[in-house]
């Protein structure tokens, strides 16, 4: 029965982002191209809601008390993310937004309490900081998903690759229900990417603020709740590994805007695919490239977890990540 559920579950996802293209040109909710983007014409930014919908309905048929929940906060993000894409709303507005509902997740007990077991130090538990550090994390990982939307198929095959690693990891451990709605998000994000690409002459289609936003959310939602549950089937040292690319960009990113004296908020063309861009490799190139470095890395930090220890998962990660700051400083020639 459930072969047929996906079976199913495809035409009509397929159906549905064709439905959304003209539902977006229509009301106008699209992405207009300016000097710091890189796409011709006017494309629809209905990525996110073509993801959402798929997601919520089958929730009708194989309930989920925790993507429920998810989804329940989730809608309001998408709400945020389509508003910001038709008004541009100010970053600041949008940051206490965004505060108010990781707030109101972090209040239902779903927060970092430890970072599990580290070689040498024992357990690493927060205490009270478990709190802030929750809701500073869940905000770096909605704008890192952000920030790296701005190359066709890069945000979403990011994305991709970490519900599809997230999903294989948790594989022997989750219900029937849970697995379904992992597939179906997994599925839709891929039947997204083939919009996104416009792979086989489909019409382009954006993912727009709102799938950005509400897809940072959800990944760091799952990342959280999954990597502290009690059966211990989601180790939390493997967490930095399934976002390395989004956050690595976004530490560049920050550290060069501040070291220049710039609003770290505001948008430019210093991300590592605009930088390949510039270098004379094409958008496919560049993409090829982005992900495989962000699935090589989820490789090392998957075999290290499992067959060396978390202490080292930790060292070689912090190494890894300024190696990269470092190797992007020097191409951009610039003192961090």
């Amino acid at each position: 029965m459930n072969n047929y559920i996906f079976l199913v579950s495809i035409p009509l996802i397929f159906i549905l982002f064709y439905i959304l293209f003209y539902i977006g040109k229509s009301v106008r909710l699209v992405d207009i191209p300016n000097n710091r983007k890189i796409h011709k014409g006017n494309v629809p930014l209905v990525g996110g809601i073509g993801i959402f919908i798929p997601c919520t309905i089958i929730l009708f048929f194989f309930p989920d008390d925790f993507f429920i929940f998810c989804f329940f906060l989730c809608s309001f993000f998408l709400i945020i993310g389509i508003i910001d894409d038709y008004y541009d709303i100010n970053y600041k507005i949008r940051f206490c937004l965004f505060l108010i509902l990781i707030i109101f997740f972090v209040l239902f007990e779903n927060r970092i309490e430890t970072l599990g077991f580290i070689e040498y130090f024992g357990y690493f538990d927060l205490g009270i900081l478990s709190h802030l550090f929750t809701i500073l994390c869940i905000l770096v990982l909605i704008n890192s998903i952000n920030f790296i939307d701005g190359l066709d198929g890069l945000a979403s095959l990011i994305l991709f690759i970490s519900f599809s690693s997230m999903f294989y990891i948790l594989l022997p451990y989750l219900e029937l229900n849970s697995k379904i709605n992992f597939i179906i998000l997994i599925l839709s994000i891929f039947i997204f990417l083939i919009f996104n690409m416009s792979l086989f002459n489909l019409p382009k289609i954006f993912l727009g603020n709102s799938g950005a936003i509400f897809l940072g959310f959800l990944l760091s939602a799952c990342l959280i709740t999954y990597s502290q549950a009690e059966d211990n089937s989601f180790n939390p040292s493997m967490v930095p590994w399934l976002v390395f690319y989004p956050i690595a960009d976004l530490t560049f990113i920050f550290a060069y805007r501040l070291l220049n004296y710039k609003n770290p908020f505001y948008p430019d063309n210093n991300h590592f695919h605009h930088i390949l861009l510039k270098h004379g490799y094409g958008k496919r190139q560049v993409l090829l490239i982005l992900s495989s470095l962000h699935l090589l890395m989820i490789l090392i930090g998957y075999l290290i977890v499992n067959f060396l220890n978390n202490f080292f998962s930790l060292i070689l990660f912090v190494i890894l990540l300024f190696t990269y700051i470092i190797l992007l400083s020097s191409i951009k020639k610039i003192d961090l």
